[in-house]
């Protein structure tokens, strides 16, 4: 097993670049040569993923969230291999936005359980359960990064026995219901329903369902479509997310719903896989954090050509020495799994440092990064992946 480490920049130490990245950098060199296509890049982690920094904690807006280093990644991508749009938009992005303000809107008798759906448990933080009826709302503009508007969407919703009875229908800007006929599939999957060939611009669907008594409707979110060569970034990231979210796959064997839907469903050239911080927080033993990332990335290489591991989040100098678990020893278990699944490591929680407080100005609440945190995160990772 490879297991070469190279500086990326200052202190960050980039694990088995070569054997690690090289599925995401043969997709890179095709884009490179002028080769028309999208590619997926997933990003699979937190609420740093998800985009919290100092401003939205304490302004919780959708402008905000699109501050993370997740969307400046996106950002300079789009520069270098054109917009193909702001990427998967998950059911309740972003989770500390008020209901009325998020990407997706409801009415009707949806109900809003723990547990995500696309991420972790069957019940989706955007339910419709039986006997019920309700409606989604998202507008797709195609605007993110000066974009002249999107000309199509995907949706996807928890496919089965137990969904494909739901009578779901989309309307498109207003004209004609359309049926969204869910798959009757075993184990769960996931369902899509395609929008193609608008004018470029923003457009507005909606989601409306009526479940019987016997099955549910289950939405787990949906991204527009737009240009013909670039990055999609697709940003499955989740307040309080944990690998243990992404790793538990219930009763779905040998479906993993989970990894499916961060996943398998994009076939990306490139998952980046980060949890950490919350496992920290809460006391999760350091061999469990261990058997869940390898569960994630067991399943996970069956689709994606390249994953990078990271460790992003909390310096946490006030509980360095408090927590039952030492923080460092999370950090050797992800390197140890990079070196040992031949995937790479991108050690940048080396580059901030621990105890070191003179970058507490990168982060808000020893948690989450500030805004220029987050930058400092982009600029490492875009380094890493040869962007920049």
């Amino acid at each position: 097993m490879a297991s070469s480490a190279k500086t990326v920049t200052d202190d960050a130490i980039l694990y088995n670049a070569q054997a690690g990245l090289l599925g995401w950098r043969i997709a890179k060199a095709r884009l490179d040569n002028g080769v028309s296509e999208i590619i997926n890049l997933n990003v699979i982690s937190d609420s740093i993923g998800e985009g919290k920094n100092d401003v939205n904690i304490a302004s919780p807006t959708v402008a905000n969230y699109l501050t993370g280093y997740v969307d400046i990644i996106r950002t300079a991508l789009a520069a270098k291999y054109g917009n193909v749009g702001e990427g998967w938009v998950g059911n309740q992005y972003p989770i500390a936005v008020p209901a009325a303000s998020k990407r997706w809107t409801y009415t009707g008798d949806f109900v809003f359980n723990s547990g995500y759906g696309w991420m972790y448990s069957d019940n989706a933080f955007a339910k419709l359960p039986s006997s019920k009826t309700g409606t989604a709302t998202i507008v797709f503009d195609g605007g993110i990064n000066g974009g002249a508007g999107c000309t199509g969407f995907k949706l996807t919703c928890l496919s089965g026995s137990g969904y494909a009875g739901a009578m779901v229908t989309v309307t498109t800007d207003g004209g004609a219901p359309e049926a969204w006929t869910i798959a009757n599939d075993n184990p769960k999957n996931i369902s899509t329903f395609t929008k193609t060939g608008l004018e470029a611009g923003s457009h507005t669907a909606v989601v409306s369902a009526t479940t019987d008594a016997s099955h549910t409707f289950e939405l787990f979110g949906g991204y527009e479509t737009m240009g013909t060569k670039g990055v999609r970034v697709n940003k499955l990231c989740v307040s309080g997310g944990k690998s243990q979210m992404v790793a538990d796959y219930n009763s779905y064997v040998p479906g993993y719903l989970h990894t499916n839907t961060c996943c398998d469903y994009w076939t990306p050239k490139l998952a980046i896989i980060t949890f950490l911080p919350n496992e920290y927080n809460s006391n999760v033993p350091p061999e469990t954090f261990r058997a869940e990332m390898q569960t994630i990335i067991t399943k996970c290489l069956l689709t994606a050509s390249s994953i990078m591991l990271t460790s992003i989040g909390g310096i946490w100098a006030s509980k360095a020495v408090t927590s039952t678990y030492p923080f460092p020893a999370y950090r050797q278990i992800i390197k140890e799994l990079a070196i040992a699944n031949n995937v790479a490591y991108l050690d940048i929680t080396k580059r901030w440092g621990v105890t070191d407080t003179r970058l507490l100005a990168a982060q808000n609440d020893e948690v989450h990064p500030s805004i220029y945190g987050h930058q400092d995160i982009a600029n490492c990772i875009l380094k890493a992946l040869e962007v920049v």
